[in-house]
């Protein structure tokens, strides 16, 4: 790790807490904090970051239950790498990246390195993944990779897609050559600027022919013979003589041979890929595979080689692998081939054009004596194709081996001791599922780079799913990988897209992170949590989103995460002056802390709980003395407490379940306080602080009884209780009428209250007079502890006559009500019953 300019005394070093990699680095006497990254990964580009959340999502969708579709998983996976490389290459072709040679060749060797993972990834899926069995298919796995001709179809789509380049890179000739001889009126005798004169054949044409049909793409062979002068003189309506007729058949024949071909594999390269049932794009090419060309061989049979090209809901297992079928419709073809060299139906033809013998029939027949290759992909693709098409899977890698030995590629490690790509192959051939997952380590995966690090945990996670990597208790691969990948999408995405890595990580970790899973994950998780700072609130919910079932099975450390990610929310609203918002923030947290099971031994208050219950008794206390002090800020303080019991009560979740805390309570008395001493509503106010002052049994607090304020806010409750009973103290000695917005009961609450202060030396020391009085001094107004207890009994006063005067008039109302009630006829009528009930309560006034 390079510090860059040591130039500068640091006196102190600090992780930038909205980023795992970034580091704060503050001189002595500096007001700018200079930073280095100390882990940037090496970077994500948006093909790459495209498909991790493809393969992340293919995960989560199909992996529901213990038992999956190991082999429909592994071809979502190579789907979304297909088309990271294509949108990749596209991407390179731009002049203007072009124009940047050296980061452009650094994105080459990263593309051919994710090649690789790519191919391997594929030859994985045809030897090493289990082919799962379903109901409609009674063959067992085991069976199905012992047939002959099982691996043959996806071994030659393989060598095609990933060893061979295009049919039509012709000896290197370039594109605009091949354009010109195809566009050329004879085709066949255009001569290539790029030949030389020793060239054995020395035409374009015929090498291009021959190379299509070594490697199996027979309609794409047929288009190219069907430029042929003779052919398109045939297929003229003015040619009638005998010759061209004879040549018509010829070649109908010829195209009847080519275009019924039951190869293994297809009789073109375009589902070399094997994701055509996976890719919702892909259009199949129905072409002529409903017209039979020739006499028992169906243009479709070729299908019969494949073994999982179809799936149902649950299983991907092989519906169509018929060897038995496929080996007598291949044997029929093969006959039919070479009845037609030997007849005479063709020998005119094959007389006039030699080389269509030598580049076609040839190669048809399987006659590769005398022939030679180019590669040894095209030499094992020809011999699986024509002479060994019901090969054993077992038998694959012997015939790869012998192949690349005969091309100098012997199978054996190189001089350095790392395994070259040929053994690479052959060990995957041969089942060794362990060096496929060293092939993808190689090929980047222990790089650094996000995707295929991925790719590498993704696939040591299927095999070990289908149990063909043991786990070791002292070292698991797997967790190693799996940790190992989540800490390249962070570091990769940690300067660009750090709110992408933070949830690509979780999703790749989640499934693992059970309670009951491994430990180091769980922890890995949770530390990539708690040092991750959500820049907004959809990244936090989706975070939070992801954990919430490890939350609701019990996972503590995991809830600790989602805690610290509230938090953060939390805090950038309290920062930004908004009480809605982090008050919303602290819900989900509660919310969170909520869903953790019983018996797990958590607590019942979490940081979140504490936090709001901090924030609303603070909101209360600066309101209160802002009212007392008759501040300039009441009205600021008003709207944030309001704010703050708005966010709670409509909040639809946590309404119920917050609105009983003792603070939140506190707090919505005191708006309604404030409210109502704004609004000169002093029977509302005076009730509000009475609530706030009285005793009551917390059964939150096992029944403790207490009061909603505490004792550092009763003065201020007082001081706003004695401005009301002052107010009305005077009005009444003006007015001589006896008004008390307070209660007996609440009186007699504050006189409580006023004696707990005494004891407890609430009042400061007062001895101006030599008495040993205590005072309360606001702004506005001055009480001394003898005139509250005054203004209290006065008011008490007032409150009696106030509530006897009420019960009066109510029963004045009463007995004028049963005055003119009329009466009822018999015994028993109540009315002296009443009556005394009436005397007794007005005597009961004295």
């Amino acid at each position: 790790m390079s510090m860059g300019n040591r130039s500068g005394d640091f006196v102190a070093v600090a992780w930038d807490p909205s980023s795992p990699s970034t580091l704060f680095l503050p001189p002595k006497g500096a007001s700018t904090f200079p930073t280095f990254l100390a882990d940037d990964g090496v970077g994500c580009n948006a093909e790459e970051t495209t498909a991790l959340l493809r393969l992340l999502d293919a995960r989560q969708e199909i992996v529901r239950e213990s038992t999956y579709p190991i082999r429909k998983l592994s071809k979502r996976y190579r789907l979304a790498l297909r088309d990271c490389l294509s949108e990749w290459e596209d991407r390179l072709q731009q002049p203007e990246i072009n124009a940047k040679k050296s980061s452009c060749e650094q994105e080459e060797t990263s593309l051919e390195q994710l090649k690789l993972t790519y191919a391997v990834t594929q030859l994985v899926e045809v030897y090493v993944l289990p082919v799962s069995t379903g109901s409609l298919y009674t063959m067992r796995e085991e069976d199905v990779r012992q047939q002959p001709g099982a691996a043959t179809a996806d071994t030659v789509r393989y060598l095609r897609l990933h060893h061979m380049t295009g049919p039509y890179a012709v000896d290197g000739a370039p594109e605009d050559e091949i354009t010109a001889m195809l566009n050329a009126p004879q085709p066949e005798y255009f001569r290539a600027p790029s030949y030389s004169d020793d060239d054995a054949d020395g035409f374009l044409f015929w090498d291009l022919v021959k190379r299509l049909v070594l490697r199996g793409c027979l309609e794409e062979a047929w288009a190219v013979l069907g430029r042929h002068s003779a052919v398109r003189n045939c297929a003229d309506p003015s040619s009638s003589e005998d010759d061209f007729l004879d040549d018509s058949a010829a070649f109908a024949m010829l195209r009847a041979l080519l275009l019924s071909a039951p190869l293994p594999g297809g009789r073109n390269d375009n589902e070399d890929s094997c994701l055509a049932f996976e890719d919702e794009d892909f259009e199949k090419d129905e072409h002529d595979l409903d017209e039979v060309l020739l006499e028992g061989v169906a243009p479709s049979t070729y299908q019969l080689w494949d073994i999982a090209t179809s799936h149902d809901s649950k299983d991907d297992y092989p519906a169509v692998f018929q060897p038995s079928a496929a080996s007598a419709v291949y044997k029929t073809w093969q006959r039919a081939v070479s009845e037609a060299v030997r007849g005479p139906m063709l020998a005119g033809v094959l007389r006039r054009i030699p080389l269509l013998k030598s580049c076609v029939f040839t190669i048809l027949l399987g006659h590769f004596q005398d022939f030679v290759f180019d590669s040894w992909p095209e030499a094992l693709c020809a011999e699986l194709l024509y002479v060994r098409p019901l090969i054993r899977m077992g038998d694959v890698s012997v015939r790869a081996a012998r192949t690349m030995s005969d091309f100098g590629h012997p199978p054996q490690p190189s001089s350095e001791g790392d395994s070259t790509f040929e053994e690479i192959v052959l060990n995957v051939m041969r089942g060794n599922a362990g060096s496929a997952v060293m092939a993808l380590h190689k090929f980047g995966g222990g790089s650094g780079a996000a995707l295929p690090a991925t790719m590498v945990a993704l696939l040591c996670n299927l095999l070990n799913d289908a149990d063909l990597i043991p786990s070791d208790k002292k070292l698991d691969i797997r967790v190693e990988l799996l940790i190992f990948a989540s800490q390249s999408i962070l570091s990769s995405l940690s300067s660009t897209h750090a709110d992408v890595g933070a949830q690509l990580a979780t999703q790749l970790l989640i499934p693992h992170a059970t309670p009951r899973g491994n430990a180091r994950i769980t922890a890995t998780l949770a530390e990539h949590l708690e040092h991750h700072y959500p820049c907004s609130d959809v990244e936090a919910f989706t975070l939070l989103q992801l954990c919430e079932d490890l939350v609701r099975k019990g996972s503590r450390v995991v809830l600790d995460a989602c805690l610290s990610l509230c938090m953060a929310r939390h805090e950038h609203y309290a920062s930004d002056d908004t009480p809605g918002g982090a008050i919303f923030w602290l819900l989900r947290g509660i919310e969170c802390w909520s869903k953790m099971p019983v018996n797990t031994g958590v607590g019942t208050i979490s940081s979140c709980d504490r936090k709001l219950r901090i924030m609303c008794a603070s909101a209360a206390q600066q309101l209160l003395r802002s009212m007392v002090e008759q501040s300039s800020k009441v009205t600021q303080h008003v709207e944030v407490a309001h704010e703050i019991v708005k966010s709670i009560k409509e909040d639809e979740t946590m309404a119920g379940k917050c609105g009983h805390i003792t603070e939140v309570r506190l707090l919505n008395h005191v708006v309604s306080i404030a409210m109502s001493l704004a609004g000169e509503n002093a029977i509302e106010a005076s009730r509000n602080i009475v609530c706030c002052l009285e005793d009551f049994m917390d059964e939150e607090d096992n029944g403790v009884v207490k009061t909603l304020a505490s004792h550092g806010l009763y003065k201020d409750l007082m001081i706003l209780a004695y401005s009301i009973l002052d107010s009305e103290q005077v009005d009444s000695e003006q007015d001589d009428d006896y008004k008390c917005a307070f209660s007996v009961f609440g009186i007699h609450t504050l006189m409580a209250r006023l004696s707990e202060m005494e004891l407890d030396g609430t009042f400061g020391a007062d001895t101006s007079n030599g008495s040993k009085e205590r005072t309360m001094n606001t702004a506005e107004l001055t009480c001394t502890e003898s005139l509250l207890r005054l203004a209290l009994c006065k008011g008490l006063m007032r409150s009696f006559v106030c509530e006897n005067e009420s019960k009066t008039n109510a029963l004045l109302e009463q007995k004028e009500a049963l005055h003119h009630r009329p009466q009822t006829m018999g015994i028993g009528g109540g009315s002296g019953k009443i009556e005394q009930e009436t005397m007794e309560l007005m005597l009961g006034l004295s």
